[in-house]
């Protein structure tokens, strides 16, 4: 996103190999979505050319006399001159000597199934520590459509190398502390007939989850700082607004 908004910001190109677009929870300090916005920019940078990788770009070699290398899964390779390099983000990037400066904890992101649960509208869930820290509801990607209006989850934690290669942080205590925060809120199962104690309730099967998939990342700390440049970008955008607002007011 740092690397989209400056280049856009400054006119300039840019060149990933992979591109990192925010997932779909992060927001800038103003609550719009990261995800939306990074589309946005990268469309924009598009049209004025300023986007130089391929969808094949697989990596990239500097070599001297300030040439970058860009090579594709195909078996072309695309040479750019450069006056100055600024890197966000070394990822297969090689001939770098420079250094990158990262968060010291790593990001980890738990993908849960929602296997069994009543149809509920929490969205949003807060931990008591950097340990399943936030976890998120979102429309299940699972069934085509979401028809059922059925979610599953994402938990998010920050854990050092240590807690991450401990037992006790592994995915399967996430599950455990989700299903804990789940009952706390009040999420219960499917309905499993009338309850004889409360006509007008109903009992209800255990809620069920099982993890899909487990992410880890050490989160880059970009060289000009992201929050910056979105408060710039939203200050230019409007300003345009403006002047378009006056211009049709003239009319």
């Amino acid at each position: 996103m740092a690397a989209l908004l400056y280049a856009h910001k400054n006119k300039i190109p840019v060149v990933y190999a992979s591109p990192q677009v925010p997932i779909f929870f992060e927001v800038d300090r103003q609550g719009n979505s990261k995800k939306q916005l990074w589309y946005k920019v990268a469309f924009q940078l598009s049209l004025g050319g300023l986007i130089l990788s391929h969808h094949r770009t697989t990596g990239y070699r500097i070599e001297d006399n300030n040439v970058l290398k860009v090579f594709t899964d195909g078996p072309f390779v695309s040479i750019i001159h450069y006056g100055e390099l600024i890197v966000f983000d070394d990822n297969k990037l090689e001939g770098w000597e420079g250094e990158l400066k990262y968060n010291k904890k790593y990001r980890v992101l738990d993908w849960i199934n929602d296997r069994q649960s009543s149809p509920h509208r929490v969205e949003f869930l807060r931990g008591d520590d950097d340990f399943v820290k936030e976890v998120y509801f979102y429309p299940s990607e699972r069934i085509d459509g979401n028809w059922s209006g059925k979610k599953d989850i994402l938990a998010l934690s920050h854990l050092s190398r240590e807690q991450l290669d401990s037992v006790e942080y592994c995915d399967t205590y996430v599950r455990f502390k989700v299903l804990h925060l789940m009952q706390k809120a009040g999420i219960v199962g499917p309905k499993n007939g009338i309850n004889t104690k409360s006509p007008t309730g109903h009992n209800h099967l255990s809620v069920k989850i099982e993890t899909a998939r487990r992410q880890a990342e050490l989160v880059v700390i970009p060289p000009i700082d992201e929050d910056d440049l979105l408060e710039d970008f939203a200050l230019h955008h409007r300003h345009l607004d403006g002047q378009e607002a006056h211009h049709n007011n003239l009319l």
